[in-house]
């Protein structure tokens, strides 16, 4: 079985979207593909994304699937 080649998406939970994104943007200098202030910041990084989510907004019903988490990481 050949090895694990490389991470297409990575998705975490932040409370604050805006400190995550002057993390990931402004100091690691990720571009940003997109961002809803209430919902989630996306990243490209390399050939993959990082996906940014408030898990409270995220396990509000909606046009998605909820999801979320809670508790320590």
């Amino acid at each position: 079985m050949p090895g694990i080649e490389r991470v297409v998406e990575t998705g975490i939970y932040a409370d604050d979207l805006a400190a995550a994104e002057a993390f990931y943007a402004g100091v690691l200098g990720l571009p940003l593909i997109a961002s809803d202030p209430a919902r989630h910041v996306f990243f490209r990084v390399g050939e993959g994304v990082l996906l940014v989510f408030k898990a409270s907004a995220t396990q509000a019903p909606g046009d998605l699937p909820p999801h979320g988490a809670t508790g320590a990481g």
